[in-house]
């Protein structure tokens, strides 16, 4: 919250990189793909991976968002697409003029899944668009030492798992 009260102005909604884009990660590549079909898969490849999973915002915002993204994933050809709906809406107007886009190196959120998961980093690593998040004296940390206010999928880290489930489970 303290985050979002100072850094959050005039946008309504903030997203957070996966720092890879669509074609070079496999399973998202794959999850667009089936969502949409060849054409709009074609179309977005190149894009940018924002998680699903971490966002926040106004209100209003995210009930809208939720909504939108909840009707565009119902009755779709697979039961798993709310990363490529939410994707694609973003990737659009309105959202683009009333959102924050925020990358890896900002601090605000990491996404260890694909960023520091041991079991795909040296496949990932080649396609990341920004540096490693690092862990210095048990806080996730941005390549430059900034600490990340959300961690996300830290349990797919397991040395870093061990380290903030001792510090975080009193």
């Amino acid at each position: 919250i303290d985050w979002l009260e100072a850094n959050l102005t005039s946008e309504n909604l903030v997203f957070s990189s996966e720092s890879m884009l669509y074609k070079d990660e496999p399973w998202g590549n794959q999850n667009l793909l089936e969502t949409y079909g060849q054409y709009v898969h074609e179309q977005f490849k190149n894009n940018e991976i924002f998680n699903v999973g971490v966002l926040a915002g106004t209100g209003s915002a995210m009930r809208d968002l939720a909504i939108n993204i909840f009707t565009a994933a119902t009755n779709r050809p697979i039961p798993i697409c709310d990363q490529s709906t939410f994707n694609f809406m973003i990737s659009q107007e309105p959202y683009k003029s009333t959102s924050r886009y925020m990358r890896s190196e900002d601090g605000w959120a990491s996404q260890l899944g694909t960023t520091a998961d041991p079991s795909k980093i040296d496949q990932f690593r080649p396609f990341l668009l920004e540096a490693e998040p690092k862990m210095v004296d048990g806080k996730v940390c941005t390549s430059e030492g900034k600490e990340f206010t959300i961690v996300h999928q830290y349990d797919r880290v397991p040395g870093w798992k061990q380290i903030l489930e001792e510090k975080y489970n009193d």
